[in-house]
């Protein structure tokens, strides 16, 4: 009993002071020090509480705006090792255009490289963005778009999830579940004395950008995919474009996607849902027409696609 006491202290200790960063791990240490001189743990238990304690300081703590461009920067670079850019400089140049334009009349944050939109040489209908600024359009989806307007709605609403951190958000939740799988693990060691079965505990957070790339097909929960309808609906309307826009771009993907497919298919609240849940928003905004100037420049570009 006296060595279940013991060994409990150092890491009631631990826990209890990891919401101060530094002070956390100086205490831990500390405290495993004690507890391995004693011989209530071995050095590879205190190496394991230690490791826990780091990355739940780690996870506290978020990321800066310079770590989610590189984090977002990542995603986008394992985005683009499934799915290879589709190469028209002109389509390119006239989706970027219509990307800055909401931005200009966005309260959008500001990225540490600015934002970029590339076109995906693949016929699934889908778009994602990631916190680095990087928008990403198949062409599959600007294919089956029939308007600057509806290829508006589309840009506003990636770039919603990033003004509204959806993303990143994403990751640090998956980097606070590893903090808390290595304090589990920790405990089961200390618990056992480093029984074999014991796995090692990972170093780093081997998943962050796995799990920001995952988002391209698994899409959003249903709330942020909600929320990011009703913002883009801000972009779009301060940017002169229709907001009625977005009903049509939902008829489309309805109309061209099935549930379970990849991409806008596979776990987004269907168009129906999201449809419904734009209802009431419609009429808090202008009801622009679409110009003859945007419809001819609209199918100019997107006549060789």
């Amino acid at each position: 009993m006296k060595k279940i006491i013991k060994l409990a202290a150092p890491l009631i200790l631990a826990i209890s002071v990891t919401s101060c960063a530094s002070m956390g791990s100086l205490l831990t240490n500390i405290a495993t020090e004690i507890a391995v001189n004693e011989g209530v743990i071995s050095k590879d238990t205190a190496s394991r509480v230690q490791s826990a304690v780091e990355k739940s300081e780690t996870a506290a703590q978020g990321f800066t705006v310079e770590q989610e461009y590189s984090i977002g920067r990542g995603v986008a670079a394992s985005i683009l090792s499934y799915y290879p850019l589709y190469e028209d400089e002109e389509l390119t140049v006239y989706v970027n255009l219509v990307l800055q334009s909401l931005i200009a009349n966005s309260e959008t944050l500001e990225m540490v490289n600015g934002y970029h939109a590339a076109i995906l040489d693949t016929k699934e209908i889908n778009a994602f963005a990631t916190s680095g600024g990087h928008i990403l359009v198949t062409k599959g989806l600007l294919e089956c778009a029939q308007s600057e307007d509806e290829l508006a709605c589309v840009l506003a609403h990636e770039l919603a999830h990033i003004q509204l951190q959806h993303n990143i958000g994403a990751i640090t939740a998956e980097r606070k579940k590893d903090a808390g799988k290595a304090w589990g693990e920790a405990i089961v060691s200390a618990a056992a004395d480093n029984v074999d079965e014991v796995k090692e505990i990972q170093k780093d957070f081997e998943s962050v950008i796995n799990t920001g790339a995952k988002l391209f097909e698994s899409g959003y929960p249903q709330s942020q995919e909600f929320a990011a309808d009703k913002k883009a609906l801000e972009y779009v309307s301060a940017a002169g474009y229709s907001v009625n826009a977005m009903a049509s771009v939902l008829d489309m993907i309805d109309k061209n996607t099935k549930p379970g497919q990849t991409g806008f298919g596979k776990n987004h609240p269907t168009p129906a849902d999201r449809k419904n849940n734009l209802k009431d928003q419609y009429r808090l905004y202008p009801s622009y027409k679409t110009e003859e100037i945007r419809t001819n420049r609209f199918n100019q570009v997107m006549k060789n696609l």
